[in-house]
């Protein structure tokens, strides 16, 4: 007869703790002291969020895969968004869908990173009609993360 273990006995684990390989995204020195009015700043803070478009198209109609479309609209409106061609160069594609079943408009979403690690709370949204035209351009990267040198080692 084999013993019966003891459902209110927790089992234990053996968890190894991995070396954290991100950036936050609330820098006191890259975070402006508005966005937090109680002036404590985190290192999960959101940076400033922003939204372009919503009367009208930011774009004209253009022939080319969305995906492609909607990273040349994030480079072409970064500094609507107050931040640097530096500071999109090395967005990150977290993923990309076009609607189905109706508008067919292309959603494409980037993170930012920053010599090659993600900046954690960081999204910008670009979204592209089936012809083209980019619709609106909303979210947050961290301004001027690639001229601060903040980070360095």
């Amino acid at each position: 007869m084999r013993a019966r273990r003891d459902r209110n006995r927790p089992t234990s684990l053996n968890l190894t703790r991995l070396e954290d390989r991100s950036v936050p995204a609330g820098l006191d020195a890259l975070t402006p002291p508005a966005f937090n009015p109680d002036g404590d700043v985190g290192l999960n803070t959101h940076p400033l969020s922003h939204f372009l478009g919503g009367t009208d198209f930011l774009t004209g109609p253009q022939a080319g895969d969305p995906a492609v479309l909607a990273r040349q609209a994030l480079a072409t409106f970064a500094p609507n968004l107050g931040l640097t061609a530096a500071d999109v160069a090395g967005a990150i594609a977290t993923n990309g869908y076009a609607d189905v079943g109706g508008s067919g408009l292309y959603h494409a979403y980037f993170r930012q990173s920053y010599n090659g690690l993600e900046v954690f709370n960081t999204s910008v949204g670009v979204h592209v009609m089936p012809d083209g035209r980019v619709l609106t351009v909303n979210g947050g990267f961290v301004p001027g993360i690639a001229a601060t040198g903040a980070l360095a080692a």
